[in-house]
């Protein structure tokens, strides 16, 4: 039995196929690239307010760092100044105390609103928050 030669029209009938499959397929994409990128802004804006809740419970903590800056607001919000919308005074707070020991001790917070691309799974907005407790220097 002889089978025709089919060489030339190769894949003929599946012409369209690819662009069918990626348009079925592009949504889903698009999907994961969106939560990705807002993971990442997510992950960003939380090491930042971390590192201004640090910043500012070092300032308070230590005399050494007070002279670099006005107040712990200012030592807390002198490396956030990457987030859109930016932190303000407002968004820090600050509390101390004495524990049984006679240990003086500084605990600073730091919130922020961080907006999302697009909302997905009901949420639009999230509530960063961090707060850094240090033992103040005698």
């Amino acid at each position: 039995m002889v089978f025709p030669n089919r060489s030339s029209n190769r894949g003929g009938h599946r012409r369209g196929s690819a662009a069918a499959e990626l348009v079925a397929v592009a949504p889903l994409l698009l999907f994961i690239l969106i939560v990705a990128i807002d993971f990442c802004r997510l992950f960003f804006a939380y090491t930042i307010i971390t590192n201004a809740a640090r910043n500012g419970a070092l300032y308070y903590s230590d005399p050494r760092y007070q002279s670099l800056y006005a107040n712990f607001q200012a030592a807390a919000l002198a490396d956030a100044n990457n987030l859109n919308p930016a932190l303000t005074e407002a968004n820090v707070t600050l509390s101390t105390w004495t524990d049984a020991q006679r240990n003086n001790w500084v605990s600073v917070k730091v919130q922020y609103q961080f907006n999302m691309i697009s909302s997905y799974l009901g949420f639009s907005n999230v509530n960063l928050w961090r707060q850094v407790t240090m033992r103040m220097t005698p």
